[in-house]
């Protein structure tokens, strides 16, 4: 959203107050924060400051805010805001859960499969490559809020909750992506994620091996 506010006709200072004093206009609730992702600093002390939107803790993928400033006074602020959000979270699958659905639906292609995270040659050719001990293939969940449909039009039914893994093989070498519904645990995508050896996200907690 730009901003139509009227606030726009004096000095806006860039602090925390920004987004809370807009927050009823804007359709933000005490469930939501706009969460800091970044600053660029440009030429003749101007920055812009990057916002993602979280609603109870979890990221809102396609909102997405800028703010413009020179001299710590706002020039311009554009974006995509959801609102008026009103989700139940409580009782999603959870992200191990989402992990063995994706995985069980994997396995029902290729039965023969080996994970990188259960092989050992990969496993320990990752820790040397990045020199850290605790780096691991084991997958770590991506939960956001997706509006899959329209990102400038924002019915509820839009709107989806989704874990997204990362998942490498080593044989046979794949990096597959898949996606999985938290609400109600289906699988809602798989697909090639480029070659097994690059693009790699890494896990970074200590190693862990699932019981397929």
């Amino acid at each position: 959203m730009s901003s139509p506010d009227p606030d726009f006709n004096r000095k806006i200072r860039v602090n925390d107050s920004f987004f809370s004093h807009r927050a009823s206009a804007w359709g933000l609730s005490a469930d939501d924060a706009m969460v800091e992702t970044c600053r660029d600093t440009l030429a003749g002390d101007s920055l812009v400051i990057h916002y993602v939107q979280e609603y109870k803790g979890i990221t809102v993928g396609h909102a997405q805010f800028a703010i413009h400033a020179r001299n710590d006074t706002v020039y311009l602020a554009h974006g995509f805001i959801e609102e008026d959000m009103d989700y139940d979270t409580l009782g999603i699958y959870t992200e191990s859960e989402a992990l063995t659905v994706a995985l069980d639906s994997l396995e029902e292609l290729e039965d023969s499969i080996v994970y990188a995270w259960n092989d050992p040659n990969w496993e320990d050719s990752l820790k040397v490559d990045v020199d850290d001990t605790s780096a691991t293939f084991y997958p770590d969940g991506n939960l956001r809020f997706i509006n899959t449909k329209d990102k400038w039009a924002s019915p509820s039914e839009n709107i989806e909750l989704l874990y997204e893994f990362l998942i490498v093989t080593s044989y046979p070498r794949m990096n597959l992506l898949a996606t999985v519904d938290a609400f109600d645990g289906t699988l809602k995508s798989f697909g090639f994620a480029g070659n097994a050896c690059s693009g790699v996200t890494l896990g970074r907690s200590k190693r862990r091996t699932h019981p397929h």
